[in-house]
């Protein structure tokens, strides 16, 4: 079956129960479900800052500010200590960015008050990388 090509308002004929598809877990638990908070912050930004982009330079951030100012990576790691590891490691394309920022959404920071504070120590903040929670990126870049 194909659908014709979309117009915003549109409206098509819901296919029957049968044939309906559902995504595997897997791709929703480590493709759809992190990119949430991505979008949320995108969408957020957007109507308030016309210097925003999502998914910049091929990805090298999932958001940037003013061209290379500014680069935020969203990551939904349930573990702060892993994500400060993995920052440890290296900062991957954060390097492109004058001020480089991993955000974390703010449910993970519900579960663990001390998550960011955990991921910093861990991370050593290598590049001076700095971890924030989504809620903290909005209020600083919302204007």
């Amino acid at each position: 079956m194909s659908w014709p090509e979309a117009i915003v308002g549109d409206q098509h004929e819901v296919a029957a129960p049968n044939e309906w598809r559902v995504a595997d877990p897997a791709i929703m638990t480590y493709w759809v479900g992190p990119g949430l908070p991505e979008i949320s912050l995108y969408d957020f930004l957007r109507p308030r800052r016309p210097d925003v982009e999502l998914y910049p330079m091929c990805d090298a951030a999932d958001i940037s500010i003013g061209g290379i100012e500014v680069g935020i990576d969203v990551k939904s790691y349930s573990s702060a200590a892993v994500i400060g590891e993995r920052f440890a490691r290296g900062i991957g394309g954060l390097a492109a960015f004058r001020r480089r920022i991993v955000a974390i959404p703010d449910f993970l920071i519900r579960i663990d008050r001390d998550y960011v504070r955990t991921a910093s120590l861990v991370s050593g903040c290598p590049e001076g990388i700095e971890f924030m929670s989504v809620g903290d990126v909005m209020t600083e870049f919302g204007v």
